[in-house]
């Protein structure tokens, strides 16, 4: 058995259906066959194209982890798990982005600012003339102390008023 990427093109009255499938089959012929069959694909009006894949192996995720990092001796139950595992250690950035905006409202100004830095940010030309002088600065900052949560529990912030209009720390 070997791997077979096969893609397709059925023309139907108005549309053309199209596209790929990876398949295991013994032989080009078969891997078009079974396409054909799995799809309800009528052999007359469709055309294949069979590519038998080299190697027959493909990686499809591979990736390190710090033996810090607990799993428990599992392996992760989802995508978003392992993600998180492999994830390096976030930094802290200052952002600053200005530029000028033609713009109806101030609203509709900092959208547009904002799409013109998210598409900069993308590497995509930001197009259109209604930002112009468009500037992104990032600068890393450091993380900044916290104090631990008791200290932060027993810090008198404010006075609130209760009902009855009697006064005490929060």
């Amino acid at each position: 058995m070997q791997l077979y990427s096969v893609k397709f093109r059925h023309h139907k009255e108005r549309t053309i259906d199209f596209g790929e499938v990876i398949v295991m089959a013994s032989s080009n012929e078969t891997a078009s066959d079974q396409v054909l069959m799995r799809l309800d694909l009528p052999r007359s009006s469709t055309t294949t194209e069979v590519m038998r894949l080299k190697p027959n192996m493909f990686q499809v995720m591979r990736g390190e982890m710090p033996k810090e990092r607990p799993i428990n001796g599992t392996f992760p139950r989802s995508q978003a798990e392992l993600d998180r595992l492999l994830e390096p250690e976030r930094e802290r950035f200052s952002v600053q982005i200005s530029g000028f905006a033609w713009a109806h409202s101030e609203d509709n100004a900092v959208k547009k600012i904002a799409k013109a830095a998210l598409a900069e940010a993308e590497g995509r030309d930001p197009s259109g003339k209604a930002v112009s002088d468009l500037q992104i600065f990032a600068d890393k900052q450091e993380a900044a102390p916290r104090s631990p949560a008791i200290e932060q529990n027993s810090i008198f912030t404010h006075m609130k008023m209760f009902q009855g209009g009697a006064v005490r720390p929060r």
